[in-house]
């Protein structure tokens, strides 16, 4: 089944040193992206003093292909895949 648009991203990975990154899709266009630690908690952001990585809001650019993940508040800071 061929998947296109946000489809393409969610779901759940575990790289090779045993990190886990899930992306549920929330609505068109729209995810929630949860990344985790090799224990399954939530791994921690020393430049949001701490906070969990959990329900990071996901955006995707179906025009440019991107997807970019809010790493606090929207708009401040993310990171692209």
């Amino acid at each position: 089944m061929l998947r296109n648009g946000i489809a393409q991203f969610v779901g759940s990975w575990v790289s090779e040193s045993g990190y886990h990154l899930r992306i549920k899709k929330v609505c068109k266009g729209r995810a929630s992206v949860d990344f985790l630690d090799p224990r399954g908690a939530p791994v921690r952001c020393p430049y949001l003093g701490g906070a969990p990585s959990l329900k990071m809001v996901a955006h995707y650019d179906d025009y440019n292909g991107m997807f970019e993940v809010d790493l606090w508040e929207e708009g401040k800071g993310s990171f692209w895949i």
